[in-house]
């Protein structure tokens, strides 16, 4: 057995020396370099920032490289054939990660599309301008008009336009008098794919913004969830699609605080790349693929030189020290690194959770404070003689209703939210045959004064027990809110 292990161990070492000074077969070179027309005032930091990136952002994608600027214009990228396609892929976006929001006007009406396309800066969710302060075409034509914005409409619903349709720009902030836009540069390289939902999975994608980037993203969703516009995220210019191959563009519904935010809807694979993206950063200036030429590793040792039997005694001795300790310390430190990754994932998934269920509650208790405005006006206003033309608000809570039994994990409340929402579309239909018989051709039938009286008696009592189911709800979602921003003291207990 020794003498078994021994010949091994000899043969491993001649095949190190072998590779060390043999051929490693075919590799390709990409070359690189700015993308024409952009002006930097600094390009050589600004290429070995770049170079920095490329090396970070192929490892993240387990692409092994060389990477090295060979002038003062061109990065050149060296990989192994079988990777060559990868690495291309990887290097082709710019990785830049922009909010993008309505163009609105003073009376917070939409800009959106009739005909034909606006021109928007390259890479980016910003539009050009002409000189008269309209948008600038695509091509030969274009129309753009304001249409107002229905604060409990859907995107491409009969209330509001689709997104395709809506003219974006950059979701901006003002800090000590500058603006500015919310995009990546204010990421922390946390960046983490997470599968979440106990019924039906999906990735989510959890990021961080810190500095200015944490303020930036409280001030424009502030804004934006005044009436509940759409808020889309966009690379390089283009905006991210779902699995289904529909745009982003979620309506915001509440304030953002902590800078902590998701992104559900992409697929696994998506999620995984704009991740590593956003974690390795942008770089700092557009970049194009000039050339790929694939080179051929000369030979430069054989069996009889010198150099071959110098690296054979070195692969040995290599071999001969690792197999009494490296494979020790090699199944020690991936154990160490295996409990510690876990625990960081366990922690980060914790996390994640956390943050989806404050969203969640947050926009649950929007919609049930809402709810009882509502049903307070009216309490004071349904009568017997009178016709009220509002209803119950059912849009959000209704909206909600997966993501909550997949997110919630009190069961008390999600019992509690779930018989409000039957509660209220009892009220609201009530609300509605109110409303639908007092112009319709019932006001002739006998008895219908008797009717209309008895159906009023009934609103009043059910929204009195509706105002109490959502004064309840309200309360649980509040102590929930509290439980989650204090997780040690709820350890602790």
């Amino acid at each position: 057995m020794i003498l078994r292990a021994l010949f091994i161990t000899v043969l491993l070492a001649l095949l190190v020396a072998s590779a060390c000074g043999g051929d490693s077969g075919p590799r390709v070179r990409l070359l690189l370099q700015p993308v024409e027309g952009i002006l930097i005032e600094d390009i050589g930091a600004a290429l070995d920032e770049t170079v920095s990136i490329i090396e970070q952002r192929l490892d993240g994608f387990d692409i092994g490289s060389e990477v090295e600027c060979i002038d003062d214009n061109t990065i050149a990228v060296m990989v192994s054939s079988e990777d060559a396609e990868a690495a291309q892929r990887a290097l082709e976006p710019t990785g830049l990660l922009q909010f993008c929001e309505p163009v609105m006007n003073e009376a917070g009406d939409v800009a959106i599309v009739r005909d034909g396309t606006v021109a928007y800066e390259p890479g980016s969710c910003k539009p050009k301008i002409n000189v008269l302060g309209g948008f600038m075409p695509e091509g030969e034509s274009l129309e753009v008009e304001f249409v107002s914005w229905a604060r409990t409409g859907e995107l491409g619903s009969e209330d509001n336009p689709r997104d395709e349709q809506i003219v974006w720009h950059l979701a901006t902030g003002t800090i000590d008098g500058v603006e500015l836009s919310l995009d990546s540069t204010y990421l922390l390289p946390t960046t983490s794919v997470f599968i979440t939902g106990s019924v039906i999975k999906q990735p989510t994608l959890f990021f961080e913004f810190e500095g200015d980037g944490e303020e930036v993203l409280e001030q424009v969703t502030e804004r934006l969830r005044e009436r509940n516009y759409p808020i889309a995220p966009f690379l390089d210019g283009d905006p991210i699609l779902d699995s289904t191959g529909l745009m982003i563009a979620p309506q915001v519904q509440e304030r953002l605080t902590g800078g902590q935010v998701v992104i559900t809807g992409l697929n696994l694979e998506a999620a995984e790349e704009l991740s590593i993206l956003l974690n390795t950063g942008a770089f700092p200036i557009s970049l194009r693929i000039v050339e790929i030429t694939e080179v051929q590793v000369a030979l430069e040792s054989s069996f009889f030189d010198l150099s071959f039997w110098q690296a054979f005694v070195a692969g040995l001795s290599a071999t001969l020290i690792g197999a009494g300790v490296g494979v020790y310390l090699a199944l020690y430190r991936d154990r160490e690194v295996a409990v510690a990754r876990a625990q960081t994932e366990a922690e980060a998934e914790e996390k994640i959770g956390r943050e989806l269920r404050r969203q969640l509650l947050g926009a649950l208790g929007e919609g049930v404070d809402k709810n009882l405005e509502l049903i307070r006006k009216l309490t004071a206003e349904v009568q017997e003689g009178t016709v009220t033309f509002y209803n119950v608000d059912l849009t959000l809570l209704d909206s909600l209703s997966q993501e909550m039994f997949t997110s919630l994990i009190h069961i008390e409340l999600i019992q509690a939210v779930d018989s409000l929402r039957h509660e209220l579309h009892l009220l609201h239909r009530e609300v509605e045959i109110h409303l639908e018989t007092s112009y319709s051709s019932v006001r002739a039938m006998m008895g219908f004064a008797e009717d209309r009286r008895q159906l009023v008696f009934y609103i009043k009592q059910h929204l009195a027990q509706v105002e109490k189911d959502a004064t309840s709800v309200g309360a649980l979602i509040a102590a929930e809110l509290v439980e989650l921003q204090n997780p040690k003291q709820q350890q602790g207990g």
